[in-house]
């Protein structure tokens, strides 16, 4: 078995999401990630210990979603409705079902995605007026940023929230 090994390599000094203590590198763990063609990447990523509230984090690039096997551009075209204007055959691309469970998960994330970010964005920004606009924050992030999906997630997850979450 010839299979590849990515080492996630990060020069950033995180902290806690929960304390806001320094996380410091405990060990690292083997994770994989599902990309098009069923090809499985694996892809090892630090595990983070706060000595401050004694949480263990993982700390994943951007090529991953929590709790998803999927590669987040996989399932970032799978919400936009990307998938048949790539030409991808059928059998190159999640089964139904995926999809299905995928959109239900961000449909019954949305609204907890939408409050979070603009929390977010109220606590670094002293622009009051970006507020005053009604539309969706999460739906200009996904029109306007390219790995919108990757984008979001960290900010809910680098805010010491979650998501609701399924498998895959």
């Amino acid at each position: 078995l010839n299979k590849k090994i990515f080492l996630c390599k990060s020069n950033e000094y995180p902290c806690c999401p929960y304390c806001g203590k320094p996380l410091k590198p405990y060990d690292r763990r083997l994770r994989i990630y599902i990309l098009y063609e069923r090809e499985i990447k694996h892809i090892i990523i630090r595990r983070l210990y706060c000595k401050g509230c004694n949480s263990m984090h993982n700390e994943l690039p951007d090529v991953l979603v929590p709790h998803k096997h999927y590669a987040s551009e996989v399932i970032e075209e799978v919400l936009d409705n990307k998938a048949l204007s790539l030409g991808l055959a059928e059998e190159d691309y999640p089964c139904d079902v995926t999809k299905e469970r995928w959109n239900s998960w961000f449909k019954s994330n949305m609204a907890q995605i939408e409050g979070i970010l603009r929390s977010v964005l109220f606590s670094i920004s002293e622009n009051i007026k970006i507020f005053e606009r009604t539309d969706s924050l999460l739906l200009r992030i996904r029109k306007e940023k390219e790995r919108w999906l990757s984008y979001c997630v960290k900010g809910v997850y680098s805010s010491g929230h979650s998501l609701l979450f399924n498998s895959t």
